[in-house]
């Protein structure tokens, strides 16, 4: 039940970055790594290596992302 809950939560997280993403608020980085954490520790604890090392290749490229952006930016 708990991992059900920290899963809606992690995508709900994850939603909302992206959404403010499209709103162009830098925020949503934020947002999307922590529910991409969130996912690893349920892929840790249910012992899905998918999940786990898709998570970790998600947040690279929401670091790459948010790198670029500032870039573009500045």
């Amino acid at each position: 039940m708990i991992p059900d809950l920290i899963g809606h939560f992690g995508y709900i997280l994850l939603a909302l970055g992206t959404f403010l993403l499209g709103k162009n608020r830098k925020t949503g980085w934020l947002f999307r790594i922590i529910g991409e954490i969130l996912w690893i520790g349920i892929g840790l604890h249910i012992n899905m290596t998918s999940i786990v090392l898709w998570g970790f290749i998600f947040i690279y490229l929401d670091i790459k992302g948010y790198i670029t952006w500032q870039k573009r930016l500045a």
